[in-house]
């Protein structure tokens, strides 16, 4: 079966991917993360669009059957569902079905970058689901940097964390949607922040679902599929951070430099 492209602005978008390849084992995927041109979330809705058909095209040359745009802000500004007549799925119908299961008090938080959260995206999908409760939104810039860097576990992560989402604590959301796929890296720091009675919603159950509906994976359990990684910089800078983030997948694993050598293959 012919492979699924993924993209992201970052490594981000490899938290989607690593829940898809455990689900999915026999399946092949091509990921882009256009480093060079990161972070998206504080880039016009014109640039950001421009960005992801740019990122879809060079995805088209690999015969992918479908895409998958594994970025809250690209998701926000990309509203076709199909490109180069392959289906294009995304990340904020996903994130807005999981959390409408998940909460008991009818209070949700949202997180994303500044395109995202001022693109309103998540409040209109969570109305037009029906919602009725309360929403609170909150830009969070500094978390994407944080994830690129690494610092999952840090002083200076913890600090961030309580400057942006205190009044989320404050106003007692019992769920909160992490809008952008570098948040998850940064699961343990909120389920420490907000305690157990905060329920972490992402994207990726609801985003399965959707591609088993289509038919869009390879189901059965024949050989282990294969990952190709391409950055659009060098991709030595984020070999270390993406087989941490893919561990415990079964498919082997290739980085690629756009338009330059393979610099590592094997198996996480």
């Amino acid at each position: 079966m012919a492979p699924i492209g993924v993209f992201d602005s970052g490594v981000g978008g490899l938290t989607v991917l690593k829940h898809l390849c455990q689900t999915f084992p026999a399946q092949s995927w091509i990921y882009l993360g256009d480093t060079a041109r990161l972070p998206y979330g504080t880039k016009s809705g014109v640039t950001i669009h421009t960005y992801t058909e740019e990122n879809l095209q060079f995805l088209s040359q690999f015969n992918c059957q479908a895409f998958i745009i594994a970025c809250n802000s690209a998701s926000a500004q990309f509203p076709e569902y199909s490109f180069s007549g392959r289906p294009v799925f995304k990340v904020i119908q996903p994130g807005a079905i999981q959390a409408l299961r998940e909460t008991r008090n009818e209070k949700i938080g949202i997180i994303g970058t500044k395109a995202t959260v001022n693109s309103g995206v998540y409040e209109k999908e969570l109305r037009s689901l029906g919602f009725t409760g309360e929403i609170i939104s909150q830009v969070c810039p500094l978390f994407v940097p944080l994830v690129e860097e690494g610092m999952f576990h840090d002083p200076a992560t913890d600090l961030i964390i309580d400057r942006y989402l205190r009044p989320m604590r404050d106003n007692g959301i019992d769920t909160l949607i992490m809008g952008c796929t570098h948040y998850p890296l940064l699961h343990q720091a909120f389920h420490n922040y907000f305690g157990p009675g905060v329920t972490l919603v992402s994207s990726e159950i609801e985003l399965t679902q959707q591609l088993i509906v289509n038919g869009c994976v390879q189901t059965e359990p024949y050989t282990p599929g294969h990952i190709i990684l391409y950055t659009t910089d060098r991709v030595e800078f984020v070999t270390d951070v993406a087989k941490m983030i893919l561990m415990g997948t079964t498919q082997t694993l290739e980085f690629r430099n756009i338009g330059g050598p393979n610099i590592y293959e094997g198996q996480q």
